[in-house]
């Protein structure tokens, strides 16, 4: 740990043997242990964790910049123990930092009057006590870990002198952070007369300020809800109060209440004409994954498949076994057809082995002297080279200089620009590739199930970008159905718009899981079930689980972009798709779910618009893509 400039800050209190969890590019939990520590200051009180170089080896900068916000770093193990740290450039997106197989968060090092909320568990949750702080600029830092015994209860008592904080009113584990001002307290508490003894309730707030601000505000609590009730019998509600309740009212009854109004013509503005109630559901745990044993019963004699709907059930509801990956995947991303034998599907194969090589030959055989007349096509070579070049690097797949499968990565894109040179290749793509040459490891398969991938969101890649202005206007319309409170925050803050879920639903979650994680969730995004646009129920579920710190935390639009990507990597997978599952029953047995509610998410495999058929070369896309997406 750094040495403390005595003349710059004082340690108020500090503990040891703290630590923070990171994954490494195995997906495997490492630690990384350090002090956490608060500072007085010149400017204040500062919350510190500092890193422990005893717990390593070899740590020469633990901290690389790639701008404000933006920070990560490559772990690699040995025994247990973290024995190199590499800085690492991240890929960032505006202000918002984001590397997939490993990531490490911003410094934690903040001003008191900076914290927004924070929230603690400890108990059964998690083996230790912990601590995850969130700021008013929206960042989210990881949870820091205490060691055994009442270490949290002693760092909140001195950090209540610091700042007043409260108790979640709908999570226990979540407390609210305001700055602490002696005199306005002081002014507050004269003016709402909460103690009776107002010298000796002072000194109980000094000695124990945890205990005393949450006795104070759940007496303002009961004070509010008095006044509120009375005022409302005798119709004698405060001004200011009124003022809040109007505005509450006036939104509450645009998004909820029956209003049969017509619906206008631009189809990118809809409203909610009734309030839909969403039945109550049982939550189903997941199920297991497809294994050999299982998956081998499903083929005939011939090789055909038998029952593939039965079998999508099986891997939507459980995934697939790494193992068996490469042999389903062909099926579910429409390399092959399900009803194909096993001889048609190797004949089909020499096909399309010679298909791909005979378009790589195209881009490979072509001249610096048609390259210099050929501008598009100059300028997506460029671009795939310096994508390609970046990609899931902290994978050991993908790890390491002149890896091989970073040259297949960049001629299997090459080769897509010849495939489809009207789309060509945009950013992302390269990210939605690596994990089927992964899984594959073979260039031509990897190629067709990307083809096939690729048919599924090609409009989320199209300059017009009306597939992915659609898709957003879909998740309003599906948000304001699902959680009306949330909705109506989010367009008191201006943002509705979904704009922050651009990312999820243009690479579908790519950057917000682990490699293992993004392999299970897409596998159950390419059966087609349980409805249409999966994965707008999947990010609706995944905002769902957000709202409790984006409200209480008073988020507006650029915090809660920032929010959301710092919560990429620490996202529970099973939970999301256990909660996923649940909110699409809600829609689709909602009895009076809105009519274009209902065709967003109406039942069925992915209509055939967007999944073509197996025994062919998929369709060039429509002139509409709009309507494609529409369909999707």
């Amino acid at each position: 740990m750094a040495a403390l400039d005595p003349i710059q800050e004082k340690v108020v209190y500090s503990v040891t043997h703290t630590y923070i969890k990171v994954k490494n590019g195995s997906n495997k939990e490492e630690y990384i242990y350090g002090t956490l520590l608060m500072l007085e200051k010149p400017d204040g009180c500062h919350i510190e964790w500092r890193e422990d170089p005893t717990h390593v080896d070899a740590v020469n900068d633990s901290w690389d910049f790639i701008n404000a916000d933006a920070v990560s770093f490559t772990y690699s193990n040995s025994a247990a123990e973290l024995t190199d740290i590499t800085p690492t450039a991240a890929r960032t997106e505006g202000s918002c930092r984001m590397i997939n197989q490993q990531k490490f968060h911003n410094p934690i090092n903040f001003h008191v009057d900076n914290l927004r909320s924070f929230k603690r568990m400890k108990g059964k949750l998690v083996k230790n006590s912990c601590i995850m702080f969130i700021l008013d600029c929206g960042t989210s830092h990881p949870p820091i870990y205490f060691p055994k015994g009442g270490v949290t209860d002693k760092f909140l008592h001195h950090l209540g002198k610091k700042v007043i904080i409260t108790q979640s009113a709908t999570d226990g584990n979540r407390f609210l952070v305001s700055p602490h001002q002696q005199e306005a307290l002081e002014s507050s508490f004269d003016a709402l007369n909460l103690f009776a003894d107002q010298g000796s309730a002072l000194s109980r707030f000094a000695a124990d300020p945890v205990r005393g601000t949450f006795t104070a505000f759940a007496k303002v609590s009961k004070l509010l809800t008095n006044t509120l009730v009375a005022s409302e019998d005798k119709n004698s509600v405060p001004p200011e109060i009124c003022d809040q309740l109007r505005i509450s009212v006036e939104e509450n009854e645009t998004d909820f209440s029956a209003i049969h109004s017509t619906q206008p013509e631009d189809p990118d503005f809809l409203f909610i004409d009734e309030k839909a109630q969403l039945p109550e559901v049982e939550k189903k745990p997941r199920g297991e994954p497809l294994k050999r044993a299982v998956w081998e019963k499903f083929f005939d004699a011939e090789g055909r498949v038998t029952n593939p709907e039965e079998l999508k059930q099986i891997i939507y509801r459980g995934g697939v076994s790494h193992d068996l990956r490469s042999e389903v995947w062909k099926f579910l991303l429409s390399f092959y057809s399900w009803d194909s034998t096993t001889r048609e599907r190797e004949e089909f194969r020499k096909t399309k082995v010679d298909e791909y090589f005979a378009m790589k030959l195209q881009w490979k055989s072509m001249t610096e002297s048609q390259k210099s007349r050929f501008s598009d096509f100059r300028d997506r070579e460029s671009l795939i080279e310096k994508d390609v070049s970046r990609t899931d690097r902290m994978t050991p797949f993908f790890s390491g200089d002149n890896n091989e499968r970073l040259h297949q990565l960049n001629d299997i894109l090459m080769t897509f620009v010849m495939y489809d040179f009207n789309l060509g290749y945009v950013q992302g793509m390269s990210d939605l590739l690596s994990p089927l040459l992964l899984v594959m490891e073979n260039e031509v398969d990897t190629f067709w199930c990307f083809v096939g991938f690729m048919n599924l969101l090609h409009s989320n890649f199209e300059m017009d970008q009306e597939g992915m202005k659609l898709q957003l206007n879909q998740l309003n319309q599906i948000v304001q159905v699902a959680d009306g409170q949330l909705y109506s925050y989010l367009d008191d803050h201006e943002s509705s718009n979904m704009y922050f879920a651009f990312r999820w639903l243009l690479i579908v979650f790519k950057r917000e899981f682990f490699m293992d994680d993004i392999m299970s969730l897409w596998e159950v995004f390419w059966t087609g079930l349980p409805c249409k646009n999966y994965q707008l129920v999947i990010a609706t579920a995944l905002l769902c689980q957000c709202k409790g710190d984006i409200i209480e935390n008073q988020f507006g639009f650029n915090e809660i972009l920032k929010y959301i990507n710092d919560r990429s990597g620490d996202i529970v997978l099973s939970e999301l798709l256990i909660q996923s599952e649940a909110l699409a029953e809600q829609l689709i047995t909602c009895t009076n779910l809105p009519s274009y509610v209902r065709k967003i998410i109406s039942p069925g495999s992915q209509s055939s618009a967007t999944q073509p058929s197996p025994d062919r070369k998929p369709a060039r896309p429509t002139s509409s893509p709009r309507k494609r997406t529409a369909e999707s």
